[in-house]
């Protein structure tokens, strides 16, 4: 029986084989792929709720995916501006999508885990990366180093941190993971950067710029 995680993995691989649809920043007005964005709706109680998933009923409002902007959004009222209607926004909506965020990261390496995709550890990544088979190299945010000291030229500093890596393999903390070439390496980096605007690491580096620079 396939999971709801599984069958977003099948929507998510069709969608990437077509033209990445885009939508505008309800804050900046800013033309960006959806890959660098966040949606929200508007539930049945009239609650304004995070669907990183794109997949809940209703006009999607859509926010580029860094906290800064979803702040701004939120004191400046534009939920209910986009919506043409009073709309409640949780005081946690924030700490909300940041959840459901770190776990569809987790879920994502799970299943790639699963799948024989996924492996952690600092050897076993290394040796993943020399044979050609590695696509992603993840990094715990708390560790020390960089990828250029660490000799991981693919490596994601990522927003997770080793307890959080480390809860996808039944550790107390894991500070390396990687990950095979694939849909699921694409659709965990998207998430990845998107955890990463939302709590705003220092190396991070938003999908915004890329997504400018594709649509020219």
């Amino acid at each position: 029986m396939m999971t709801t995680l599984d069958q977003e993995h099948i929507a998510d691989h069709r969608q990437s084989a077509r033209h990445q649809t885009v939508r505008h920043c309800l804050v900046s007005g800013e033309r960006l792929e959806k890959s660098a964005m966040i949606r929200f709706v508007v539930g049945p109680s009239g609650e304004v709720t995070p669907d990183p998933a794109e997949r809940l009923p209703g006009r999607g409002m859509w926010l580029c995916a860094e906290r800064g902007t979803l702040e701004a959004a939120v004191s400046k009222r534009l939920f209910a501006k986009a919506a043409r209607a009073a709309v409640s926004v949780p005081a946690d909506l924030i700490q909300r999508l940041e959840t459901l965020l770190v776990r569809r990261c987790q879920d994502r390496i799970g299943m790639a885990r699963r799948a024989g995709q996924a492996v952690m550890g600092h050897e076993k990544a290394a040796s993943w990366l020399k044979a050609g088979k590695a696509a992603l190299i993840i990094m715990a945010a708390d560790a020390g180093g960089s990828a250029q000291e660490i000799g991981f030229d693919k490596m994601v500093k990522s927003a997770l941190t080793g307890e959080e890596l480390g809860r996808v393999f039944d550790r107390e903390r894991t500070v390396y993971v990687a990950v095979a070439d694939g849909p699921m390496a694409e659709q965990l980096h998207v998430d990845l950067q998107r955890l990463a605007g939302l709590r705003q690491t220092q190396n991070h580096k938003t999908n915004k710029d890329r997504a400018i620079k594709a649509l020219g």
